[in-house]
């Protein structure tokens, strides 16, 4: 029976900034265009969203990326286990290098361990093949650089000038 008395509840969620890590003046900031809620701190004014239509738009996936690739899987089965697509995962690759490589600035003294190696793929037939040559710091984990191309001499000596910078030993 009702008597008069209505009861709500409301819910109420904090939300952390990503980037300052302040929960006190973060409001919100309208949709995007996928209809997500998207947020604001009024200390750092970063704006971010919590929630993402696409698995390839979730924070960290970038990197994700770039570790299977350097860890030898293939770029198919880096969009399969990531539940990506093909397309996704060649456009990391391909347009974002400069946070694929961590570069050595030239006159620093640093040691470095690398291993040069190659991989290849096919785009659309297997006689269209591309080849990724790239040398890896294995003390650091990180790509000294690398670069795409066809499987020829021409291609190793743009990577091979990329390293110029570096002095090298051989032992």
């Amino acid at each position: 029976m009702y008597n008069g008395v209505l009861r709500c509840s409301v819910a109420s969620v904090s939300v952390c900034c990503p980037s300052c890590s302040a929960t006190e003046g973060v409001m919100r900031n309208g949709k995007s265009t996928a209809g997500h809620q998207r947020y604001l701190c009024s200390h750092c004014r970063k704006t971010w969203q919590l929630t993402f239509t696409y698995a390839a738009s979730q924070p960290g996936t970038h990197q994700k990326i770039i570790d299977m690739a350097m860890n030898g899987v293939g770029c198919r089965a880096t969009a399969r286990l990531m539940g990506v697509g093909l397309n996704t995962i060649l456009r990391h690759l391909k347009l974002r290098p400069q946070s694929v490589t961590s570069r050595i600035q030239p006159g620093s003294d640093v040691i470095v361990c690398a291993e040069m190696d190659e991989q290849w793929g096919y785009v659309g037939a297997k006689s269209r093949q591309r080849w990724l040559f790239y040398a890896y710091d294995r003390i650091r984990r990180a790509v000294v650089a690398h670069v795409f191309g066809e499987r020829t001499m021409a291609t190793l000596e743009r990577l091979l000038s990329l390293l110029s910078v570096l002095t090298w030993w051989y032992g």
